[in-house]
């Protein structure tokens, strides 16, 4: 083999590797945004199932510690749906 051919023998195979690498970690990372998509799924049905089967107490003692955004976000709903309830209900009281 002459010089050259030695050179684009080699550079092939380096182009061939870099490829075949870059194939391998890609396919990684799609594995793991699949796999932490299902997870977050499934920490989202476990949340919700919580909140529905255990007491108020227990299931906020769950949320503070493994989903604080949840339990911010239920608190804030769960405060403007009372007032509103407290506004409609003064109002009912001056109508009559």
């Amino acid at each position: 083999m002459t010089q050259t051919n030695k050179l684009t023998c080699h550079f092939c195979s380096v182009v061939f590797l870099k490829r075949i690498i870059t194939w391998y970690y890609a396919r990684q990372l799609n594995n793991n945004e699949s796999k932490l998509v299902k997870l977050k799924e499934e920490k989202k049905k476990l949340l919700d199932e919580v909140m529905d089967k255990e007491t108020y107490k227990t299931a906020k003692e769950i949320l503070e510690q493994f989903a604080p955004e949840q339990l911010r976000k239920d608190t804030n709903v769960t405060y403007h749906v009372h007032v509103q309830a407290r506004i409609n209900t003064s109002c009912n009281f001056r109508t009559q």
